[in-house]
């Protein structure tokens, strides 16, 4: 039974945006063709690009505190993920391994979702 693992990519989303619009559809033709694959190996459960509107609600002495995004504090942005299958956590992170967000200088943390 394949279980499910999170793909999380994560990083500058002003570095992307200062990018020529010609460099920013050859990486974006680098994930659809990812994808594909996935598809293909019949991996491919879901994902998605994020946008940097978000808020972060925190419990505070007050009650809820709540805290705008994007963070100034934080140098790599959540930007994007995939849900794909795996036979194990090995297997995910190897399919990780050929995530088109490292050849940009971005990273990828694999997860594991819990069975329960």
């Amino acid at each position: 039974m394949a279980n499910q693992y999170m793909l999380m990519m994560r990083g500058s989303p002003e570095e992307f945006s200062s990018m020529a619009p010609a460099e920013k559809q050859r990486i974006m033709e680098t994930y659809y063709a990812y994808v594909r694959r996935l598809k293909d190996e019949g991996r491919f459960v879901g994902g998605s690009a994020l946008s940097d509107k978000s808020k972060r609600l925190a419990a505070g002495e007050k009650g809820l505190k709540v805290i705008d995004g994007p963070y100034p504090e934080a140098k790599e942005a959540l930007n994007g993920y995939f849900l794909i299958t795996a036979a194990s956590f090995d297997e995910a992170f190897e399919v990780a391994k050929s995530c088109p967000c490292l050849a940009h200088g971005e990273t990828v943390e694999v997860l594991e979702l819990s069975q329960h």
